[in-house]
């Protein structure tokens, strides 16, 4: 009987020590898989705020992506060794509120963007940053101007005629060798009523008054074109409507388009003002030259061109009185959507090669370039 009792007590003190041993490894094991499923959590939650924060940033650098497009339709970018605009510039911050856990959190990013000189193209950047969170994105795009090549052909333009010049106004071209000549374009088959036989030069069939003459002889030949067919030379001049350059016009000149009319001509008109500049050239189209009268007053000067509409209800038909619109130094091109009349002293008009810019100088409509993307890369 005793050695029965032993062996059952023998029995009964394996079977707890076993049990204390499962019990130690079901809690062993279960604290590796709440540490594991924590580890889980964490990793899912990092991976989220992670992903989130990525996500966020993207969307703050094309903010700044698109407002840097928009930048560009109104300012020309300058290079420095042909590569990178010479100095970044800052966008707007972008700020965006996350919930979590019933507590609201907001990042705020800071935004910059500049461009890179792609010959006929431009590569636009943008970069948001938020701490050690920041994403940069970039696009390339095409820069297209308001204005055709034959808008700066010739520093004078007229749909019409030029008549009863007076005075010593100058009329200058660059021939690409040197010197300069004096050019003038109109319809075919203007009279020589405006000869001035003080001039000398060729052709000798028009010298157009006292065109640079000043009474003595004229040292620039005259190249006088008469190519035009005589009608409205806007679809000439410009790729876009009348009112899309209209809707473009900003009377702080910040857009690049100047739009005169009667409604705004006394708030614009000033003495001794500078339209535009060599790096900037701006588009001024006065509209209806009766009704708006003189618009450039005392030393005035302008960088880019001047459409001066002679008749808004008959475009390309009318007659302007130049002499009420002259008083003014043009580095580009003038041009008269009808006949100009007493084109006076004050006037020069110096081309656009002379002065030194291009069509692809003025501001521009951007467009993305087909087929590109954009280029995400984020830390």
């Amino acid at each position: 009987m005793r050695n029965a009792y032993l062996q059952s007590t023998d029995r009964r003190a394996q079977q707890g020590a076993y049990s204390v041993v499962i019990v130690a490894v079901l809690a062993l094991l279960t604290l590796l898989a709440s540490k594991v499923m924590t580890v889980a959590t964490m990793d899912s939650v990092r991976l989220t705020n992670n992903t989130h924060a990525s996500t966020e940033s993207f969307y703050a650098a094309e903010a700044a992506l698109a407002e840097a497009v928009v930048w560009l339709e109104s300012n020309t970018p300058t290079y420095t060794g042909g590569a990178t605009v010479s100095s970044q510039v800052t966008g707007t911050a972008v700020s965006y509120t996350t919930t979590r856990a019933g507590t609201d959190i907001s990042r705020g990013y800071s935004t910059v963007f500049w461009f890179e000189d792609g010959g006929d193209r431009t590569r636009v950047f943008a970069r948001a940053l938020a701490g050690d969170n920041q994403s940069v994105v970039s696009t390339w795009v095409d820069d297209t101007s308001p204005l055709k090549s034959p808008a700066l052909d010739t520093p004078l333009m007229l749909a019409q005629c030029l008549t009863s010049t007076t005075g010593n106004p100058e009329v200058e071209a660059d021939p690409g060798n040197g010197g300069s000549y004096t050019s003038i374009r109109t319809k075919s088959g203007c009279s020589s009523t405006a000869i001035g036989s003080a001039c000398n030069g060729s052709p000798n069939s028009r010298r157009y008054g006292n065109l640079n003459c000043s009474g003595s002889a004229m040292s620039e030949q005259i190249v006088d074109q008469q190519n035009l067919p005589g009608t409205d030379l806007w679809s000439t001049v410009f790729e876009t409507t009348r009112s899309s350059i209209e809707a473009l016009h900003t009377d702080d000149g910040s857009s690049g388009v100047y739009w005169v009319d009667s409604s705004n001509v006394n708030t614009l008109k000033s003495g001794s003002k500078t339209w535009g500049s060599a790096a900037n050239p701006v588009i001024i189209v006065i509209d209806d030259c009766t009704t708006t009268g003189k618009v450039f007053l005392g030393n005035n000067t302008v960088w880019g061109l001047v459409f001066v509409e002679s008749d808004s209800t008959g475009a390309g038909t009318g007659t302007c009185n130049l002499n009420g619109l002259g008083g003014v130094t043009v580095n580009g091109s003038y041009i008269v959507n009808g006949e100009g009349q007493q084109l006076n002293a004050n006037t020069e008009i110096k081309s656009a090669a002379l002065a030194g810019f291009d069509v692809n100088d003025f501001s521009s409509d951007v467009v993305l370039v087909p087929g590109t993307w954009t280029d995400q890369e984020t830390d």
